[in-house]
């Protein structure tokens, strides 16, 4: 059976589509305004700005709106203070991260808005653009 190597860095995909990051500590805590922003201990935070699918470990799906009504946003705590185990982020824009717990979250782009981005050690950052695609500064 083939290991997977951790990286602390995003690194271009090696299946050829976007981008991915395994991080070595990826212990998780969440911070909620007009967004929800996923942060991690290797100094990654992933900001969502637009509605996003989030699944439970169970097979439950659901759609969670930042800009929504908070309370809504309940079932998103259950990443808080897990472990981000990979995130992805698709040429297309699209992104998704995968947890310890079995929830993984995932965001498409969005034709009018910068869907999500992300920043890192560094001055690392990505962003989703409008309409599909992605910008990386390293």
């Amino acid at each position: 059976m083939a290991s997977v190597a951790t990286m602390t860095a995003f690194e271009r995909n090696p299946e050829g589509d976007g981008w991915v990051l395994r991080p070595e500590d990826g212990g998780t805590w969440l911070t909620f305004d007009y967004a929800v922003t996923v942060s991690i201990l290797d100094g990654y935070a992933f900001r969502i700005e637009v509605a996003f699918s989030f699944a439970e470990g169970n097979g439950n799906e659901s759609l969670m709106d930042p800009e929504g009504d908070p309370v809504h946003l309940g079932p998103v705590l259950h990443v808080n203070r897990t472990t981000l185990l990979e995130a992805r982020a698709f040429d297309s824009g699209r992104l998704e991260l995968s947890f310890g717990n079995g929830v993984s979250i995932g965001v498409p782009s969005d034709i009018r808005f910068e869907a999500w981005n992300a920043v890192g050690p560094d001055g690392f950052l990505m962003v989703a653009l409008p309409g599909g695609g992605l910008s990386v500064w390293e």
